[in-house]
Order: C-alpha cells, then sequence, then structure tokens
C-alpha cells in the first residue's frame, strides 16, 4: 500500500475541526501506520503532534503513527522525543513521548527521565491522566 501524499494528508486535515479528526482524514492517517514513509511525512507527523491548536487526542493520533510504524525508526527522531518529554505537561501525552524515546535511547539515558517522570506522577493528581496512564495503552 502505498502512502498518501502530503498534498492529500493536508487537504483532507483542513475538513478536522480542532477537536475531532474528519472521516476523510482517518482512512490516509491509517495508511500511514503501515506504509513507507518519508521525510516529509516524518516532518507532517512531527508538525501536527507539536500543534497546540488542536487538542492532545488529535495530536496523539499523529504521534501514534510515529510509535507504530516500524518505518519511522530509520529517522532519528531521538531529539524530537527528548525534548518532547521535557516540554510535555500532561503526564499521559509525557508517557507516550517516553515510549518514543526509549526506542532511540540507552537504559542508562532513560533512568533519570523515568525518576522524573515518576516523582511527577506522585504530585500530580489529574483523574484524567491516570485514566490514560493506566489503561491498556499506557503503564
Amino acid at each position: 500500500m502505498t502512502a498518501p501524499t502530503i498534498t492529500a494528508l493536508e487537504q483532507a486535515f483542513r475538513k478536522c475541526s480542532d477537536c475531532s479528526l474528519h472521516a476523510d482524514y482517518l482512512p490516509l492517517l491509517e495508511r500511514l501506520e503501515t506504509c513507507d514513509l518519508t521525510a516529509e511525512h516524518i516532518a507532517y507527523l512531527q508538525e501536527k503532534c507539536l500543534s497546540k491548536k488542536h487538542m492532545w487526542e488529535i495530536r496523539f493520533e499523529h504521534l501514534r503513527v510515529l510509535l507504530l510504524n516500524p518505518e519511522a525508526q530509520n529517522y532519528n527522531l531521538k531529539e524530537f522525543f527528548s525534548a518532547r518529554v521535557k516540554a510535555s505537561r500532561q503526564l499521559s501525552m509525557k508517557l507516550f513521548y517516553i515510549r518514543g524515546l526509549a526506542m532511540y535511547a540507552t537504559e542508562a539515558e532513560l533512568e533519570p527521565v523515568m525518576e522524573k517522570y515518576c516523582v511527577s506522577l506522585k504530585k500530580t493528581h489529574d483523574y484524567m491522566d491516570y485514566n490514560e496512564i493506566l489503561s491498556v495503552a499506557g503503564l
């Protein structure tokens, strides 16, 4: 299966609202999970992950492609994931960025990150975060 073009992705994404993905966009995004990704696709997905305009669920759908597509590991995304771990305030999203970082970092590099995460987890009492963190996809 071939990857959708960036133009097709952008056109379908324009139909999405700030809080939900359009039905025309979802199949294109799902195709990205299994097809060969180009540097353009990686840049597009990173841009959507960083978008503050959209709700975290929309940003997560783009992050999911970076985490699930084995082709994405051919691109060095260590700096991207590391920066997102540091910048993310929502613990559930931070957990997924840590998962991405784990694909590129050594165990010694991940230890301090996980220690900080555990400290944050003890401080925070956000019910939404705990639901996501304790889900099947979380911890």
